[in-house]
């Protein structure tokens, strides 16, 4: 149950967010005060979705009550629901996909949430689109539990199922190579290193689109090594005390060992990785987390740094000052820890949006001998470039004059990194560029164009 956040589904795809208060408005349901306390983005078949804040949990609780009547809203009944169950679309963007899991026993809205007596903050619904205005945010909700679903071995069910409905997501033209941004909370990134194991061991090939969109994948105190020299039954248990749930110890002591395959998913899941250059941020908790109760009240940290690093070569390690379960919750915009995830997400964004621009190509190391810079206006103060990343892309004409062009890659220290030869267009004036592919438009509005997953350098 999210607190006091309601889902609102199956709206008509003309549906505005003035409509949508108007509508709540107008039966009695006051939403919390403040800015983005509503959000309304695309979903899966076209409608939109929605969500809203409200003031009380009363109101929430009257929001849920309302009639098919009370419902309806542009002649549809939409539903409302505070389970958030599968994927939940929080803005609409198509330059990337940043989608959010949570962990065991988390919840797709609450475990990104602050609140306190008489404020809150949903960082990636309130603040997230605003910065990346790009970016499509979405949740995914499952209800996982951490005993009765790791004792069964249902966790890769869980992760399984995550995959193939993120492709479905992504199934449509425009969508299946866009760049992709996971983050996981918690034992959340087991389920997501297990859901990418999947993926990669599939020979039918059938996610081979989702699993090269990924850029990177953000661990929020994610146990890659388990307890890290504590039992795993005393794990799961200070866990479970850590969202204030509490837990049998001789239950979990009896669990399957072999149900306990996700804290030995390391060694298959840097393999992953390392086969589709992924980057890795692991945000390490710098709090103990308060557990237990008095007379035995004490304070640790959950996940030790040594568990919460993954140990690979693209792995960025970041500290935060905030406990386990804090460790993706922030107060407000201005809170230093958002600001320093949001700093790491905004230089992955960096690296991964392809961005036109124009450079002096007087300030280039010469060219290979058999090119040369031309503009067709010859201003070699603007010349077209495309910039990605830690790479800038230069469409060079031939010293022979042919209609052809080469785009030559330069890395940070003017050194060639790639070269991509195509006949058709020669002395380049323009760049178009949409979410595949870019073009090359040359003298005569002759142009060449390539697939960007084509031109990316990993």
């Amino acid at each position: 149950m999210s607190r006091y956040t309601a889902r609102i589904t199956y709206l008509d795809p003309a549906t505005t967010e003035i409509e949508l208060v108007g509508f709540l408005q107008g039966k009695g349901l006051a939403t919390s005060p403040g800015q983005s306390r509503i959000s309304l983005a695309t979903g899966l078949e076209g409608s939109k979705i929605a969500t809203a804040t409200f003031e009380t949990g009363e109101i929430l609780s009257r929001a849920l009550k309302l009639t098919p009547q009370e419902r309806l809203l542009h002649d549809r009944h939409v539903t409302l629901d505070d389970t958030f169950e599968g994927f939940t679309p929080l803005s609409d963007g198509d330059k990337i996909d940043i989608v959010a899991l949570h962990g065991l026993n988390g919840h797709a809205f609450d475990t990104w949430q602050y609140h306190s007596s008489d404020d809150c903050f949903m960082w990636l619904r309130d603040s997230l689109p605003e910065h990346f205005p790009g970016a499509r945010v979405l949740t995914y909700g499952y209800n996982a539990n951490v005993i009765s679903d790791v004792s069964t071995g249902r966790l890769r069910t869980f992760a399984e199922t995550f995959l193939e409905r993120l492709r479905q997501e992504r199934d449509s033209e425009g969508y299946r190579h866009k760049p992709l941004v996971l983050m996981a909370h918690s034992m959340g990134g087991l389920v997501l290193k297990q859901a990418l194991i999947v993926g990669s061991n599939r020979a039918d090939m059938r996610y081979k689109d989702l699993l090269e969109s990924i850029h990177a994948v953000m661990f929020f105190g994610t146990p890659h090594q388990g307890g890290n020299g504590v039992s795993t039954a005393e794990f799961l248990t200070n866990l479970l005390h850590a969202v204030n749930l509490d837990a049998r110890s001789d239950l979990i002591r009896e669990l399957n060992p072999n149900s306990l395959f996700l804290f030995d998913l390391t060694g298959d899941f840097r393999q992953v990785i390392e086969s589709l250059h992924t980057v890795i941020c692991t945000f390490v908790e710098g709090k103990e987390t308060k557990i237990g109760r008095w007379p035995l009240k004490r304070k640790l940290l959950i996940v030790q740094e040594q568990s919460a690093i993954l140990g690979v070569a693209r792995e960025r390690k970041t500290s935060v000052n905030a406990n386990h379960s804090d460790i993706c919750k922030f107060k407000g915009p201005g809170d230093a820890a958002y600001a320093t995830v949001r700093q790491v997400l905004r230089e992955l964004i960096v690296e991964i949006t392809p961005v036109i621009t124009a450079r002096d190509a007087n300030d280039q190391p010469p060219p290979p001998s058999d090119l040369k810079y031309t503009t067709n206006d010859g201003d070699w103060k603007k010349y077209p470039v495309l910039e990605w990343g830690a790479h800038t892309y230069w469409a060079l004409s031939h010293i022979d004059n042919r209609y052809g062009m080469t785009i030559v890659a330069y890395d940070k220290q003017g050194r060639i990194a790639g070269r991509w030869e195509k006949a058709g267009a020669r002395y380049i004036h323009s760049i178009k560029m949409d979410r595949e592919r870019v073009e090359f438009v040359g003298q005569g509005e002759y142009s060449i164009t390539f697939a960007l997953k084509d031109l990316k350098i990993t």
